[in-house]
C-alpha cells in the first residue's frame, strides 16, 4: 500500500522516489468477464539532486508519464512513496484545461491562479509571455476556439516556463512549436537550470535527453531499466530500439545495464574487442572514404565467433548507420585463439558536417555481450544538419588478417 508517512527530504536532494507501483484496474471488455489489474508501475526507485535536468526515456506505454503524474500530486502511487520540494511547475498536456470561449488573455488568468498566481503576479508577466510565445495582443483577444493547437500549445509554454518553482516536470512539451520555438524553449530551460531550479524531462527525442540533461532514467514496461549519463543510457535505449522486438526489449536491456563487474572483469575475458581507430585523415569531407579499424582478441577458442555491430551516430546523437560482421564467414565455424585485425572501410560518407562518433560492441548469440563498447570520434569539414536523413546507407567492404600470436 502508499506508504503516507511524510519523512524528511535530504536537503541535497529536490527529488526522492522510493519503490513507487502504481496499479490500475481494467474494465472487462465482454459481459461475463471480470476487471483485472494492469501494473502501470514496478518498484521504481531514484534521486534527483536540486539543481539537476533528469531525463526520462521510454517507448509508449512504459510508465513515464504515469510516474511524472505521481511525483506532481495528480494520482497516487498504489505502493512506495516519494517527497519532493513543495513550489512545483508542470509542463504535461499544455493544451489541457483552456476554456475555448475564454480569450488567451482570460484564459492565462485562469491557469494562473490554478497554478498560485495573483492576477497581479499574471499581469506582470504579460511582457514575457507575449514576447516568448511570438503570439500577438489581437490573438490573445480572441477567443482560444479560434486557435490553432500550436498556437494554443505556445501560451501553455509560454505561461508554464516564466513561473518560478523549485521543481518543473515536462512531459514532451520541448517538441511543441518550429524548431525557432523549440530553440527558445531549451534555452530558457537552461536558464532555470543556471538559477539552481531542478527539472524532470520526458521526451521521445533521445538527441534533446543528451542535450539537456546530464543523467536520465531509460524505463520499461514500468520498471527502471538503467540509470546513467544521458550519453551512454540514451545510446543503449536507441541500439535496443534497433536490434530488439518491444516483447524482447526489457530483457536485453537488463542485460546492458549489469554490465559493472563484468566491465570491471574485462581482463579475465575469453573474448576482448580493443583499439578502435579510424583514419588518420582529419577532417574528412562529404563523400570521403572512411577505414576503421580494431583488434578482436580471442584468449580461447570459442565454438560460436561473436558479432560484432558497428554503430555510427551523428552529431545530435541519432544513429546515421550500422552494421553487424562477424570474423568467421561461416557463422557455423568456431574461432580459433588468438589476435585478428579487424578492417572496415566506407566507400563514402555522404553526410553533413559536425562530429561524429563511431561505437563498436561484442555480440554473443544475437545477446548484447555485457561490456562497454568501444567509442571513436571523427569530424567532417562544414555545418552539421538536423534536418538531414535520420538514416543512410554506406556501402562498406570488411576486411580480417589474423595474428599468430596468441594473447594470455
Amino acid at each position: 500500500m502508499y506508504n503516507r508517512i511524510a519523512l524528511p527530504l535530504n536537503p541535497e536532494n529536490a527529488v526522492e522516489v522510493l519503490g513507487i507501483g502504481k496499479e490500475f484496474w481494467i474494465a472487462p471488455e465482454k459481459l461475463m468477464e471480470s476487471k483485472r489489474k494492469f501494473k502501470a508501475l514496478h518498484d521504481v526507485s531514484f534521486e534527483v539532486p536540486r539543481g539537476e535536468i533528469l531525463g526520462i526515456i521510454g517507448i509508449n506505454g512504459s510508465g513515464k508519464s504515469t510516474l511524472l503524474k505521481i511525483l506532481c500530486g495528480i494520482m497516487k502511487p498504489t505502493e512506495g512513496m516519494y517527497r519532493r520540494l513543495p513550489r512545483i511547475g508542470t509542463l504535461l498536456d499544455l493544451s489541457a484545461g483552456y476554456h475555448p470561449d475564454l480569450t488567451g488573455y482570460e484564459n492565462l488568468f485562469l491557469h494562473g491562479s490554478v497554478m498560485g498566481m495573483s492576477r497581479s503576479d499574471v499581469t506582470a508577466l504579460l511582457p514575457k509571455i507575449l514576447d516568448f510565445s511570438g503570439l500577438t495582443n489581437k490573438q490573445l483577444e480572441m477567443p482560444v476556439r479560434h486557435y490553432s493547437s500550436g498556437m494554443i500549445v505556445r501560451l501553455g509554454f509560454s505561461l508554464a516556463i516564466h513561473v518560478d518553482p523549485d521543481i518543473l516536470f515536462v512531459d514532451e512539451a520541448l517538441s511543441v512549436g518550429d524548431m525557432e520555438f523549440q530553440a527558445r524553449s531549451g534555452n530558457r530551460i537552461l536558464e532555470l537550470v543556471k538559477k539552481g531550479k531542478t527539472l524532470i524531462i520526458v521526451s521521445h527525442i533521445v538527441s534533446q535527453i543528451r542535450q539537456l540533461c546530464k543523467r536520465c532514467v531509460w524505463m520499461h514496461q514500468g520498471e527502471v531499466v538503467e540509470i546513467g549519463s544521458s550519453d551512454s543510457t540514451g545510446r543503449h535505449y536507441a541500439e535496443m530500439l534497433r536490434l530488439c522486438d518491444d516483447d524482447e526489449l526489457l530483457g536485453h536491456a537488463r542485460m546492458m545495464s549489469m554490465g559493472k563487474a563484468i566491465r570491471d572483469n574485462l581482463a579475465d575475458a575469453p573474448i576482448v574487442l580493443r583499439n578502435l581507430t579510424v583514419s588518420d585523415k582529419q577532417p574528412l569531407r562529404s563523400n570521403d572514404p572512411l577505414t576503421v579499424t580494431m583488434e578482436l582478441v580471442c584468449r580461447q577458442a570459442s565454438p560460436q565467433p561473436p558479432q560484432i555491430t558497428i554503430t555510427l551516430f551523428d552529431p545530435f546523437g541519432q544513429i546515421v548507420n550500422s552494421r553487424e560482421v562477424s570474423p568467421i564467414p561461416d557463422a557455423g565455424q568456431p574461432i580459433d585463439q588468438g589476435t585478428y585485425q579487424l578492417t572496415l572501410t566506407y566507400e563514402a560518407l555522404p553526410l553533413a558536417g559536425g562530429e561524429y562518433e563511431l561505437q563498436a560492441q561484442l555480440k554473443t548469440d544475437n545477446i548484447i555481450a555485457k561490456t562497454q563498447p568501444l567509442e571513436t570520434r571523427f569530424c567532417i569539414e562544414g555545418q552539421a544538419d538536423d534536418k538531414a536523413p535520420y538514416y543512410v546507407e554506406l556501402p562498406s567492404r570488411f576486411a580480417l588478417t589474423c595474428d599468430s600470436r596468441s594473447d594470455s
